[in-house]
């Protein structure tokens, strides 16, 4: 009978702790754009990297891991970048910058001297 009853609960109060999160959830994503768009690159990256962690399921994960990728090649982190580009082509491809993703990472090989790897991206 206890089981009952909180599968009941459970059932009862899932939809208002989803719409809960989807909220935080796109008030941290607006924040850690405004950051991306003033050019405020790190604090950007930390608000994006916060979105990661608490809202891996969100619809924005996509562009937030882009988005990660693009700061991290801002402050020149060339080889996190490269790795992130990576992630966002293999397990977030439908955001919609995936061929910008390709230019990033091109860029990125380029400065760190794989020639070869920024032909191939680019």
């Amino acid at each position: 009978m206890k089981t009952n009853a909180a599968v009941l609960l459970i059932l009862l109060f899932a939809p208002f702790v989803l719409a809960a999160q989807s909220g935080g959830d796109l008030e941290l994503f607006r924040e850690a754009e405004d950051h991306y768009r003033t050019g405020n690159t790190l604090l950007a990256l930390e608000r994006f990297e916060d979105f990661a962690r608490r809202y891996p399921l969100s619809d924005r994960m996509p562009d937030a891991q882009y988005r990660i990728g693009v700061c991290q090649y801002r402050l020149g982190r060339y080889a996190e970048a490269v790795e992130t580009f990576r992630r966002v082509e293999s397990r977030y491809a439908t955001t919609r910058y995936l061929d910008l993703t390709y230019f990033w990472a091109g860029m990125a090989h380029y400065h760190l001297g794989r020639w070869g790897d920024a032909v191939a991206a680019f």
